[in-house]
């Protein structure tokens, strides 16, 4: 059996905060929400297809990565987590995990991407050439992801797939395309890449400060067990004369009592910090490679789902990148 480092029900809490763009690169090792991915294996990027949505086909676009290093594996020295997920809402469906792309990359502390000895954390230098997956392969100019389609008029321009030239090509590079043969630096995609990116922040985590409530403190759970024991016994009011009806009606209702009550005590725990952006459990210290944790992502400048929270169970990453 695997040795756990730590008690896997701690759950460390993520919290967004703005921060200079440049301490969210690959060379300081961030965890963050939005934005391009800060690759920490800065070669061999997952292909195209590998982050295409299951539903739509659509390219999937990047949340949140978590750097989880496992100090005692010398293999996950270096360990971060992606997550992607598809932008078209009517992809999502119950139970169904086919618009989420999850993926693991580690590495070794003696790598060929960074110095053995870990980087001045608050210190950026402007002169120093720090490692970037730019260097090895070129990259989406929309996206951040692995970029092999080049654009056949200026060949300056990458994007991952057909998708993404077109909305660059409508609002971006339709207007400097030319003008790039002749100056490189002029490549921009600002507008574009706001229509698909989220917004950019970092993830800091700290454990949850949180104790089980209490029998006093479950008179929602006991409310909820006292109505569905109440609708049992007693019928079900207006329509006790349509048995047919009657009967599925309150199959229904009692279905969605039991998620109203699970949704209920979801709702409460988070409520403890109520501006936690992801709660992780598990795979911040496991060294077992099916560790789980339990992604929440709340309605914050974060997130552009609308009003919805939703929960992400991670059970085993799509792939392992590098290691």
């Amino acid at each position: 059996m695997a040795e756990i480092s730590h008690d896997e029900k701690d759950i460390e809490l993520g919290f967004v905060e703005t921060v200079p763009s440049w301490k969210l690169s690959s060379h300081f090792f961030p965890s963050k929400i939005g934005g391009k991915p800060a690759w920490l294996a800065l070669s061999n990027l997952p292909k195209t297809e590998d982050l295409n949505c299951g539903v739509c086909g659509k390219p999937c676009v990047f949340l949140l990565q978590i750097y989880a290093p496992i100090d005692e594996k010398e293999t996950c020295f270096h360990r971060t987590l992606f997550l992607f997920i598809c932008r078209d809402a009517l992809c999502y469906k119950q139970t169904s995990n086919k618009c989420f792309v999850v993926l693991r990359s580690q590495l070794r502390r003696n790598n060929e991407f960074y110095d053995y000895e870990p980087p001045a954390l608050d210190t950026f230098d402007s002169s120093i050439n720090y490692p970037s997956a730019e260097k090895f392969t070129t990259l989406c100019l929309l996206c951040g992801c692995r970029g092999l389609k080049k654009c056949s008029a200026c060949h300056k321009a990458f994007y991952c797939c057909k998708v993404h030239q077109t909305i660059d090509w409508k609002n971006d590079h339709k207007k400097i395309c030319k003008s790039l043969t002749e100056d490189a630096a002029l490549l921009t995609c600002t507008s574009a890449s706001e229509q698909i990116l989220f917004p950019q922040f970092e993830l800091a985590t700290e454990p949850e400060d949180y104790d089980e409530p209490s029998d006093d403190e479950t008179t929602n759970e006991v409310a909820m067990k006292e109505y569905k024991d109440y609708i049992r016994v007693h019928g079900e009011g207006v329509l006790e004369g349509v048995t047919g009806a009657s009967r599925d009606l309150q199959n229904m209702a009692l279905d969605e009592s039991q998620v109203d009550n699970q949704f209920l005590v979801f709702k409460t725990r988070i409520g403890h910090a109520s501006e936690q952006v992801t709660a992780l459990t598990g795979v911040l210290c496991s060294s077992t490679p099916a560790a789980r944790a339990v992604i929440l992502v709340q309605p914050t400048t974060a997130n552009t789902s609308g009003n919805k929270t939703f929960a992400f169970l991670y059970h085993q990453p799509n792939e392992i990148l590098q290691s």
